[in-house]
């Protein structure tokens, strides 16, 4: 009897190491890998000579957070940082930001409008209040697509607010999500994660769908470094860039009505990233590297101009915005203060 309850005790706890390590200690790793790191390299690129608030900007990056809401997905937790603030409805600020309902524009799209690599006063919707003269209300919220953003719109119209302009920033996102082959063309970033989690009925699936969760993640890394396409499909798969390029019409077409119907002038910008245009990329060998990952831009964007035509919809093609010798990337689609500033004053004079 006490060989059997030692046996079983044994076996107890291994399920509980199964269960509970695994997401303990990725955890544990990732909190140690944020403690002894030197910083975000890309503080240290040369687009932030001179700025010295550039490290701290990062830091605190890293500490942001998110949480969950439907329809939408998810929205920063509030943050309080001297290079980032966020408010208790989860969305960025900067100086003389107005409330939401008395802005005089409101500026929808991914984390380039968000605005990592900036400060408060240096995003896009910062730069464009300053620019334009006129009160904006940033609403940009990482691996953001058009269709979060239209579902977020019709939110804040319900809200309350009669903005008299309304700005979509739009495009990275639209690729480099749903071009990636376990996704489709009407996927958000977090939807593999939130199925498995979901299909997890068993309560022995919740317990180890942490761990399974790690496993699939890990496996699927591996897996899209052992191709050549590193995980993208649309360069090779012509009906889902045409679904994905149709998406983003229709997503342009139901917020241009609903923006026209409540009196305001809505305004579609295709934005440029790395692979658009000529920008001085010799800082980023690892973006110049990324021939997989401009394949899809080359697929997409094309595809996307060639339907916004045949629709009718009116948009700004920004997508060789940042051309030139000056360093404005600091990835593949984000850029440094300066990029920023260039943008606000190029969608300033868009806005009438």
């Amino acid at each position: 009897m006490r060989t059997l309850l030692i046996n079983l005790a044994v076996f107890l706890l291994m399920l509980v190491a199964l269960v509970l390590l695994p997401p303990l200690g990725f955890d544990a790793y990732q909190a140690l890998k944020r403690a002894w790191s030197a910083g975000d390299e890309r503080a240290l690129l040369p687009n932030y000579r001179g700025v010295d608030w550039a490290a701290q900007h990062f830091r605190e990056f890293s500490r942001v957070s998110t949480t969950y809401f439907d329809f939408i997905g998810w929205r920063r937790a509030p943050f309080a940082g001297s290079t980032i603030n966020i408010d208790a409805q989860g969305y960025r600020v900067h100086p003389a930001a107005p409330r939401r309902e008395e802005a005089q524009v409101w500026f929808f799209g991914g984390s380039t409008t968000w605005g990592p690599g900036a400060s408060d006063a240096h995003t896009i919707p910062a730069r464009l209040q300053q620019h334009a003269g006129r009160t904006v209300f940033n609403f940009g919220e990482s691996a953001y697509t058009a269709h979060q953003s239209y579902n977020l719109l019709m939110k804040s119209y319900l809200q309350g607010g009669k903005p008299g302009h309304v700005v979509f920033y739009d495009g990275a996102n639209e690729v480099v999500i749903k071009c990636r082959a376990e996704l489709g063309f009407y996927s958000t970033s977090h939807e593999v994660t939130i199925r498995e989690r979901m299909s997890s009925t068993q309560l022995s699936m919740q317990l180890l769908s942490p761990t399974l969760e790690l496993l699939g993640r890990g496996l699927r890394s591996v897996g899209a470094s052992a191709r050549s396409d590193m995980g993208y499909d649309c360069h090779s798969n012509e009906e889902k860039r045409r679904a994905i390029a149709a998406a983003l019409v229709m997503d342009w077409s139901l917020a241009r009505d609903l923006v026209q119907k409540n009196g305001g002038k809505f305004l579609a910008v295709l934005q440029p990233v790395s692979f658009t245009g000529s920008p001085q990329l010799g800082h980023l060998p690892a973006v110049r590297a990324s021939a997989p990952l401009k394949a899809q831009y080359d697929a997409v964007y094309p595809e996307l101009k060639r339907q916004l035509q045949a629709a009718g919809i009116a948009y700004a093609d920004l997508t060789s915005m940042f051309d030139g010798e000056e360093y404005l990337y600091i990835d593949f689609a984000h850029v440094s203060p300066r990029g920023n500033d260039i943008a606000g004053a190029r969608m300033s004079a868009l806005l009438n």
